[in-house]
């Protein structure tokens, strides 16, 4: 019997599925560079141990033509030709660039951000080598583009003929300034101040050189916005040092070549100003730049100096090293290289301009072979299969180069002049590493508000320094129609609105900018918002006089009806009827079929197996030892039934739903009729029988009011603590066994309380909740008790402490406790949920009103029905929850 009742109680009951924690879990989603393999079992940390994954695009700039060519690492094949500037950008500015493709702007440097969106730096002169201004140009990556016209697609740029090669004079393939993948155009420095470098940050702002006045110009990545400068030259008192390129390695550290000086930077861009800038000097001008996952720096040699070879300088090394590795024979190359890239196993790739080849060195800078190129090779990209690539000037191509199996050229449009991360594998590996997770919830109805996001609550948790996560969401009632709404990033713990879906996609973002550190994100909580609707409309008057006072010490049921009956409290009249739908009963409550006859406070009501309602004992004057029993499904009407052995208030009552008996445990017989909560506890306890009679049971092993009971799965009653004799609070706890009709105490809570919560939990477990002690009122420490063993463990503290509140069980598993009082505050209105598969909690909307001593109802429809309660903001009012 107890089983079936637990099943009519939970029939839509489910583990609090948006809580995420454990592997099976984080497998409901999608996992993206991330794991939770051993020993970081049950949580999630970037994959370090294997290589980050790289979209298959190679992005080379051609300069003369003021385009930029998109390239599959696949098979060769050309995806999309765009112009390098837009005349006008997509929100009405107007950048002072010169006119597309009118060979003034002069793209070179192009690279690749973590979403694959790419970015190319136009120099900013004509081909005949009159100045214009430097700009740089943002291209979308995979899901990126803009539906900018509204028609369901996006227009691009794309090989309609299937044939490899773009064809900029058919405009199914090229479509110029109206191409929706080109999404911004900004220029950053003045003219003549040419862009020759630009890189990507680990928190994917943009970074770009000026030539001539070696400035660094950090720009938004999503706007262009100029967010930062620094002058290196101002703060070193050097003037000669030219920036022409520009790699950032680990730690967020930006360095910086030369082809003038040799003059080779190492910038902190978060240190101090005047302590930012470390210069080494290289003995030859320095060309292309990257960075391994040491911090060591690579440079080309734009010299004959050793034939050619790589610049090795390691900042790290006290004062810190420069050498320059050779090349054994000129056959291989007579000297300079140009662009260069590190690979996935650390081997070193450097463009031999001179001898058309490809120079291998290992990540010590000996020199390991070179690979034929076509003509003019000039910058090195690696590609995720951890091929490389080449970009050939003078031939018009770019040369794929697979060590041992094969090497093939390809057309990349006219003049490639690109030689820095053309495919974003340097940023994805030594910059910084990062993977996602994804997931899907289901809020289970179209138009769901969405309100909170809570992670890392788990000790496990962590984002050490250099590290970081960051979340982001998007919903729609279609769940297809995810892919077309664009990610917000939401806060920790902190309401974010106007995001309204059935379906919430969620994604979590970690990052890292040091090789061998990750963060760990052990948990992840998903909260549609707490809707608080305000339900005091036609609430019945407290008082004669129509002036609403709070209606405290009343009791609320739930009818089968789906409405709730709310029964007494400290007024005159002592029924009120919610309806879901047509909401409170205007019926005043001196009609007989709503009066209970009496006024009374601090008594019970349980509803009983066939659907009526027991009120029993209270206050009416004295501690009061009568009965009555609202017949809900029929006439409505109050009726008297047998009275309690005795008067009592402060009492518990629960359904015993194996013989459909209630118990009536301990109480206040000695009630002063007043609000000090003074009086004499009772051990007694006594059973009502639905026939209308009460007999005696065997009595508490620890005499006590205002405590709680709470049914166990297996049918045994649990009390717990409430005061004892005088008004010491009680730790103590005991259950009563209906076979034997006896006690038996189960041990002590961590703390003694009074003014708590006893709920029980979808595992049949109880979580007692806050309340006061002889010191404090209002605590915040809770208690779990297993019913399987008898004993008690601590659980996670609230939010908040507070005694005098309310709490119930969700529908969604969730644990909801609302309002209450401490020594600290005053009345609160604070709301927060517990989610027992965590045992964490979690903040999320307050009420309407502060109040405390009130009620709540979970409704049929899984809302909950707040009511009244004390307040010092409005007292007699109610509202409604929609979880």
């Amino acid at each position: 019997m107890v089983a079936s009742m637990l099943a009519l109680i939970w029939p839509c009951l489910v583990q609090a599925g948006n809580t995420y924690t454990l592997n099976a879990d984080f497998d409901k989603g999608n996992l993206k560079g991330v794991n939770h393999d051993a020993p970081g079992i049950n949580q999630l940390q970037i994959s370090l141990d294997k290589p980050p994954l790289v979209d298959p695009y190679l992005w080379v700039a051609n300069y003369a033509q003021d385009t930029v060519t998109k390239i599959d690492t696949r098979t060769g094949r050309q995806v999309a030709i765009y112009d390098s500037v837009l005349a006008k950008n997509w929100d009405g500015s107007i950048p002072p660039v010169p006119a597309p493709r009118s060979g003034c702007n002069s793209p070179s440097r192009t690279t690749v951000d973590a979403a694959g969106n790419a970015f190319v730096a136009n120099r900013g002169f004509c081909t005949n080598g009159s100045v214009t201004i430097p700009s740089v140009t943002k291209f979308g990556g995979p899901g990126q583009c803009v539906d900018r016209n509204g028609n369901g697609k996006i227009d691009t740029s794309q090989d309609a003929d299937s044939n490899g090669l773009i064809n900029i004079s058919n405009p199914a393939e090229y479509l110029g300034q109206a191409d929706e993948c080109i999404l911004w155009t900004r220029t950053y420095a003045a003219p003549g101040d040419h862009g020759r470098s630009v890189a990507v940050d680990a928190d994917q702002n943009l970074w770009l050189g000026g030539y001539a006045t070696s400035k660094l110009h950090k720009l938004s990545n999503k706007t262009g916005e100029l967010l930062q400068i620094i002058d290196p030259n101002k703060e070193t008192g050097l003037y000669f040092p030219r920036i022409y390129g520009i790699a950032i390695g680990p730690g967020g550290f930006i360095y910086t070549s030369d082809i003038n000086y040799g003059a080779i930077q190492r910038i902190d861009p978060n240190a101090p100003e005047g302590t930012r800038v470390k210069v080494l000097y290289s003995p030859v001008a320095t060309y292309g730049i990257a960075v391994d996952k040491h911090g060591i720096v690579w440079l080309g040699n734009w010299s004959y100096y050793r034939n050619g070879g790589v610049v090795r300088v390691d900042f790290n090394a006290g004062a810190g090293t420069v050498n320059v590795m050779p090349v054994p024979s000129t056959v291989d190359c007579s000297g300079g290289t140009r662009g260069i890239a590190v690979d996935g196993e650390g081997d070193i790739w450097a463009a031999c301009y001179l001898n058309n080849r490809l120079l291998r060195f290992n990540s010590a800078g000996t020199f390991l072979g070179s690979y034929p190129t076509a003509a003019g090779t000039l910058g090195v990209a690696i590609a995720n299969d951890n091929t490389i690539w080449t970009a050939n000037q003078n031939s018009n191509t770019v040369t794929r180069v697979h060590p041992g199996v094969s090497i093939q050229s390809y057309p990349a449009g006219g003049h490639p002049y690109s030689y820095w991360d053309m495919t974003g594998f340097q940023h994805r590996h030594f910059t910084m590493r990062e993977g996602d997770w994804t997931v899907v919830q289901d809020g289970g109805k179209p138009g769901t508000t969405w309100g909170y996001l809570h992670w890392n609550l788990e000790p496990q948790g962590s984002t050490p320094a250099g590290t970081s996560i960051r979340m982001f969401a998007r919903a729609a009632d279609d769940l297809a129609a995810l892919e077309s709404q664009e990610f917000v990033e939401v806060s920790n713990h902190t309401l974010f609105s106007g995001m309204s879906g059935r379906h919430l996609q969620v994604k979590a973002l970690l990052r890292t900018t040091l090789p061998t550190v990750s963060p760990v994100l052990s948990d992840v909580t998903i909260l549609p918002k707490v809707c608080w609707k305000d339900v005091t409309v036609n609430l019945p008057e407290d008082s004669p006089t129509d002036q609403k006072i709070g209606i405290l010490q009343h009791k609320a049921v739930l009818l089968k009806s789906g409405e709730v009956l709310s029964i007494g409290g400290t007024n005159p009249f002592t029924t009120r009827l919610y309806h879901p739908v047509t909401g409170w009963s205007t019926t005043k409550h001196t009609d007989p079929p709503w009066y209970n006859w009496d006024t009374r406070r601090k008594h019970t009501a349980t509803v009983l197996l066939d659907g009526d309602i027991l009120v029993a004992g209270g206050l009416n004057g004295e501690s009061d030892a009568t009965a009555r029993v609202y017949d809900a499904d029929g006439t409505r009407e109050w009726t008297s039934t047998g009275n309690m052995n005795q008067g009592r208030t402060q009492h518990t009552a629960t359904l015993l739903p194996d013989s459909g008996r209630v118990l009536v445990v301990g109480g206040n017989i000695n009630d002063p009729d007043d609000f000090s909560d003074n009086g004499t506890s009772t051990a007694t306890a006594e059973l009502y029988n639905p026939a209308g009679t009460w007999t005696p049971t065997g009595s508490l092993v620890t005499a006590r009011r205002h405590h709680t009971a709470t049914l166990l799965p297996d049918g045994r009653v649990l009390v717990t603590g409430g005061y004892g004799s005088g008004k010491v609070p009680l730790a103590s706890a005991e259950v009563y066994n209906p076979a034997t009709g006896l006690w038996t105490a189960v041990g002590d809570m961590s703390a003694a309380r009074v003014e708590h919560t006893a709920t029980l939990l979808p595992d049949g477990r109880v979580l007692v909740a806050g309340g006061s002690t002889t010191d404090i009122v209002g605590g915040s420490s809770t208690d779990i008790f297993d019913w399987r063993t008898n004993t008690w463990a601590p659980a996670g503290s609230m939010k908040q402490p507070r005694a005098r509140h309310a709490a119930v069980l969700l529908k969604t598993g969730m644990v909801l406790v609302t309002g209450g009082y401490n020594d600290y505050t005053p009345i609160q209105d604070s709301v927060e949920l517990y989610n027992p598969v965590t045992g964490l909690w979690y903040p999320t909307c307050s009420m309407n009103y502060p109040r405390e001593r009130h009620t709540m109802t979970v409704l049929d429809t899984g809302d909950v029905l707040v009511i009244s309660g004390d307040s010092k903001v409005r007292q007699g009012s109610a509202e409604l929850l929609s979880p």
